[in-house]
């Protein structure tokens, strides 16, 4: 993180007040809900995408609201996984 805050030339101020270790990362409030429904959801991940009726049924037991929004961000987080894992199986 400080290297990246170090090349976007961030305040030194601004960089002593991010101090992160390697597993933290960041969560927009916004993408908080369709991160923790992904970590619900994410054994219900197949090399062919998700398992969609377990994906519901995770979401449901977990009181998690499957609205169309939380729904389109997974499914951007699961193209994403396909992508790594198809570029790894090449």
């Amino acid at each position: 993180m400080d290297a990246d805050l170090a090349a976007m030339n961030a305040p030194d101020e601004i960089r002593q007040k991010v101090q992160v270790s390697s597993d933290d990362f960041y969560v927009l409030e916004e993408n908080w809900t369709a991160v923790m429904a992904w970590l619900t959801v994410q054994t219900q991940m197949t090399r062919t995408g998700f398992r969609y009726e377990g994906m519901e049924a995770g979401l449901r037991m977990a009181t998690i609201e499957s609205t169309p929004e939380i729904f389109s961000k997974l499914q951007v987080m699961e193209g994403a996984v396909l992508a790594v894992w198809n570029n790894h199986s090449t």
